[in-house]
């Protein structure tokens, strides 16, 4: 019992750091998590992506299915939640792949790994094409800002 305290402990913490990590004065939410953008462009036009964030050091435990009850002003999941969707407007705009916003179809929350997987409400150019091809992954710097 003494060892799941203690990994209880460790994954408040993490959670705790990488949270306050996001108020830092970077633009991004998550500072020292592994960033990736994935996008592909399909033969009907249509425009999907994946921001990922990623880390090594923290444990794999699902924020979204946590057993105790907390007020419900805010769950730690949702905060993380709304950080991710920071990020992904951020690097969405950075890139400018999703012009006129975008539909999540899909995302994950959990410690160590978090993602979006979206669609663009627009649909693809010949622009799009050549600057993106079918598929890719967007190049983010660590550090981009609020646009």
């Amino acid at each position: 019992m003494k060892g799941y305290n203690r990994c209880r402990l460790l994954a408040v913490l993490v959670l705790a750091l990488a949270l306050t990590g996001g108020c830092s004065s970077s633009g991004r939410a998550f500072p020292d998590m592994d960033q990736q953008l994935s996008v592909q462009i399909w033969p009907n036009d249509s425009k999907e992506f994946v921001y990922r964030l990623s880390s090594d050091y923290a444990p794999r435990i699902d924020l979204s299915r946590s057993g105790r009850q907390r007020p419900p002003s805010e769950l730690p999941a949702d905060r993380a939640y709304r950080h991710l969707q920071r990020n992904v407007d951020l690097a969405l705009a950075h890139t400018g792949f999703c012009r006129e916003g975008y539909l999540e179809l899909d995302r994950r929350l959990n410690r160590a790994l978090m993602w979006i997987r979206g669609e663009c409400r627009e649909g693809a150019t010949q622009e799009d094409r050549t600057r993106f091809g079918e598929r890719a992954e967007l190049p983010l710097p660590d550090d981009f800002r609020r646009p």
